[in-house]
């Protein structure tokens, strides 16, 4: 805002800016502007313009580079989704195979136990691996 003394209350020219915003000068006395008065006040006027697209483009910059975090944060978690759903499916098939195996090995006449031995432990490993799993994820996210 422009603040006008007392003593100099006559326009010598107005200049509109973009944003709803004047440069103006003042003289104690009524006068036409002279043409460095007016082109000082172009040129005023032009620093002033600038000086607000700057300010706008800076905005601008600020919201653009929040919505890049967005979006590299959203791309990150997306990749560790992935990854953690992968690890935890792999297991999951370890699980489903050792117990196809087990069902298997109880269609024979005579089932040796012993046997089962083996696709019970590898089903009891992957079952920790990815409760493991979601320990991690439940950790990382209380931090």
């Amino acid at each position: 805002m422009l603040v006008v003394s007392p003593r100099a209350r006559h326009l010598l020219g107005v200049v509109p800016l973009l944003f709803n915003a004047d440069i103006a000068m003042y003289y104690s006395e009524p006068k036409t502007p002279t043409g460095d008065e007016a082109t000082l006040t172009e040129v005023a006027t032009r620093i002033a313009g600038l000086a607000i697209e700057h300010h706008a483009a800076r905005e601008i910059l600020a919201r653009t580079q929040g919505q890049l975090a967005q979006a590299t944060y959203a791309a990150s978690t997306g990749k560790a989704a992935i990854s953690i759903i992968e690890e935890v499916n792999q297991q999951l098939e370890n699980v489903v195979s050792n117990a196809k195996t087990c069902l298997e090995l109880l269609d024979e006449d005579k089932p040796d136990i012993a046997n089962f031995r083996e696709p019970l432990k590898k089903i009891a490993s992957s079952g920790n691996t990815a409760l493991e799993v979601i320990a991690r994820i439940r950790n990382s996210e209380k931090k």
